[in-house]
């Protein structure tokens, strides 16, 4: 199921339970970051692999771990542009639909 959060009624978002709640059924939200675009120290945040357990608090920026990952890269950064963007949200919203 694809729901917007747009979607919802202003209750439910003046509410601020899960989003779930209000799908009728589970929701999931779906996020990704293409090859190069959020490396491990990136000052938006990133994970420690090894504790890696919702509520941990994140890795502190550094920018010396994102240059040594970026100089690690093997291929060039890859950014969708607006048409492959609407391709994948196409292609989630297909499958969603046929999954029900």
């Amino acid at each position: 199921m694809f729901l917007p959060y747009l979607a919802l009624t202003h209750e439910a978002r003046q509410a601020r339970l899960p989003l779930w709640r209000y799908a009728g059924g589970v929701t999931y939200l779906i996020t990704f970051s293409c090859y190069g675009t959020h490396l491990r120290g990136d000052e938006r945040g990133s994970v420690d692999r090894r504790q890696a357990v919702p509520g941990l608090p994140l890795i502190e920026p550094n920018a010396r771990q994102v240059a040594a990952n970026r100089l690690r890269m093997t291929d060039p950064i890859c950014r969708l542009d607006e048409g492959e963007r609407a391709v994948v949200i196409a292609s989630i919203q297909e499958t969603c639909a046929l999954r029900g």
